[in-house]
């Protein structure tokens, strides 16, 4: 059982990073929202806080926005939050390619 649950993470720990992989290759455009901040045409890294925590991202942009559990976006990849997403996550710092 465990070997079973510990296969599905990885595979969808890949998964996640192969649709996050795919869309680095474009620039962002639109309007990145954390926390009612907005950001137009994100690019980078955007700490949100020192240690992981709840807060609130919309993208409207065109790409896929990562979040990471760790500020300067370090740390393991919590959530992607897809293009014309709106979503409550956890992490502490959230990157747009």
């Amino acid at each position: 059982m465990r070997t079973t649950i510990t296969a599905l993470s990885s595979l969808a720990a890949a998964a996640l990073l192969t649709v996050a992989g795919a869309t680095s290759a474009q620039a962002a455009e639109g309007v990145l929202t954390i926390d009612g901040v907005e950001r137009e045409n994100p690019s980078g890294c955007y700490p949100v806080s020192d240690a992981p925590d709840y807060f609130t991202v919309a993208n409207d942009t065109n790409v896929g926005a990562r979040v990471h559990s760790g500020a300067n976006c370090s740390g393991g990849l919590t959530n992607l939050v897809g293009p014309g997403s709106v979503q409550e996550i956890y992490g502490a710092s959230v990157f747009i390619p």
